[in-house]
């Protein structure tokens, strides 16, 4: 089950270091409950993506990569987003010992950006690393998330690849993100207009202390 929350609620500003500077993002899941923990989709020894496809309803630059937690992290994990045409736009290894906030482990990433549209986010586990996802949760999403169905492999042990089956409703939850809405654009000539009106009121307020 989805829900979603407010800005003044679940989308709330997270702040993380990020090598000196602090990063103010948004979690897409800020909070997940309930499901059951998987180690692995095939099980044995394979190392399988599983994740979730979601939709963006704005652009946003991706800053962190975060792993969920069920109490007893042991292993790094690599995560993923792939775009509708089942390209890796961006990944990167979340560390276990990284920040802890809701459930999730956070690492930063070389920030990219995401346009509006259709993306697939998943996670390699593998049954020796004693870690676990939850599938079918009730989740939480910021409000520019929503999230479309779950993703598995198409077979045991493929590695970092996409997740190319779909389960369906039951989202398969291990990795996260945040995010920051990416910044608009102002046209050139807009910002020359407001320069000019900008000087234009710093000349009459100089005119009047003269007058």
């Amino acid at each position: 089950m989805e829900t979603k929350i407010g800005l003044a609620g679940l989308a709330v500003a997270l702040v993380l270091a990020s090598g000196t500077e602090g990063v103010a993002a948004t979690a897409a899941i800020s909070s997940i409950s309930g499901g059951g923990s998987f180690g692995s989709y095939y099980g044995g020894t394979s190392d399988d993506v599983v994740g979730w496809d979601f939709t963006l309803s704005t652009d946003v630059t991706v800053t962190h990569f975060g792993i969920y937690d069920d109490g007893s992290l042991s292993s790094d994990h690599m995560v993923g987003i792939w775009n509708s045409g089942q390209t890796l736009v961006g990944s990167g290894t979340v560390d276990s010992l990284a920040t802890l906030i809701n459930g999730f482990h956070y690492s930063p990433v070389t920030n990219f950006v995401l346009a509006a549209g259709t993306y697939t986010i998943g996670a390699v586990y593998t049954s020796n690393d004693d870690d676990s996802y939850l599938s079918g949760p009730t989740v939480a999403t910021s409000p520019e998330i929503s999230v479309v169905q779950g993703r598995y492999p198409s077979s045991g042990d493929l590695g970092f690849v996409f997740p190319a089956s779909i389960s369906g409703n039951s989202g398969r939850y291990g990795a996260n993100f945040l995010y920051e809405i990416a910044a608009v654009p102002v046209p050139a000539s807009l910002l020359f207009g407001m320069t000019a009106l900008a000087g234009l009121g710093v000349a009459g307020r100089r005119k009047r202390r003269r007058t």
